[in-house]
């Protein structure tokens, strides 16, 4: 680095705090040109100009907007392809393979205290502007299409959560039901002829009292006194299939009630034609005819002993 003295050794200008852009001798001293007063004076001036796409795409990074192959695509696509001649200071179309060599701390520190005084042509001041106003836009480019990209993750990853959660309840909806335990007793007589008569239900003996739970949602259609049952419960279903609860000691439902899987809608009682405490229970299809209940309950998990 070539520096301007005077026969006694020392500077002959005034050391400023900042380089002074000049190009020629200025008040303040002889000021010449020296091979930092061109590309390399220019590549700092990019330097700082650059800076405002080097905050912009730091933001993005710490804000986790950009990942690492962002940063490295975009710290390529801003590299300079012009360079500055070192003897005119002007621009050229492509870097020279004798360019300078890069900005050194020593090179800035020098500049910075005013031991260089650089020269800057009006064709340089021009391509770094520009050059790094290009910067900057395509930093706010590439942060806006990168948080673009991540909230469409967020969404799309926000959207299968939901799917799955409600699938999860749904599945736990299902469980429900098939556990539910419409009354717990044994199996005291079935379904089909008994005594030269249809028996069409399942007969389950239990204490009186014995809660009766209703295996799946539904609306309750008969509740209180019936012939031979003594007193009942019907419960009509989504499918159109009527369940009946009889001989029940007590309702606790009225008729028009939504009632849900495994609430509880009477007790076992012993009234009507009854030789001891029971639950009946018959499960009527939507055509009206009356089925085997236990295959039903079987089939659906429904617990009755």
């Amino acid at each position: 680095m070539s520096r301007h003295r005077s026969p006694s050794g020392r500077s002959a200008h005034q050391r400023s705090t900042w380089p002074v852009l000049a190009t020629g001798p200025g008040a303040g001293g002889a000021h010449r040109a020296t091979p930092l007063s061109g590309a390399l004076t220019a590549r700092i001036i990019a330097t700082v100009v650059a800076g405002g796409a080097v905050a912009v795409t730091a933001q993005a990074v710490h804000s986790g907007a950009l990942s690492s192959p962002d940063v490295t695509a975009l710290l390529s696509s801003g590299t300079a392809d012009t360079a500055v001649d070192d003897d005119t200071g002007t621009a050229s179309g492509s870097q020279p393979t004798d360019a300078p060599e890069a900005v050194t701390g020593a090179d800035v520190a020098a500049l910075a205290s005013g031991e260089v005084a650089p020269a800057i042509s009006p064709d340089v001041l021009r391509v770094v502007s520009e050059r790094g106003a290009d910067l900057v836009a395509s930093a706010h480019q590439q942060v806006d299409a990168a948080v673009a990209r991540q909230a469409a993750t967020q969404q799309a990853a926000a959207q299968q959560a939901a799917a799955k959660a409600a699938e999860e309840a749904k599945a736990k909806a299902d469980e429900a039901k098939r556990a539910v335990q419409i009354v717990t007793g044994r199996v005291s007589s079935g379904f089909g002829m008994r005594g030269g008569a249809m028996h069409a239900g399942l007969d389950i003996a239990a204490p009186i009292g014995t809660p009766i739970r209703v295996p799946l949602d539904g609306v309750v259609i008969s509740s209180g006194p019936a012939s031979g049952f003594g007193m009942w419960v019907r419960v009509q279903h989504a499918d159109g299939t009527i369940t009946v609860y009889g001989h029940i000691n007590r309702s606790l439902v009225k008729v028009g009630q939504q009632v849900s899987a495994g609430q509880q809608i009477a007790e076992v009682g012993n009234r009507g034609q009854s030789t001891g405490p029971h639950l009946h229970i018959e499960v009527q299809t939507a055509g009206g005819k009356k089925i085997d209940p236990r295959p039903w309950l079987n089939a659906h998990g429904f617990r009755y002993q």
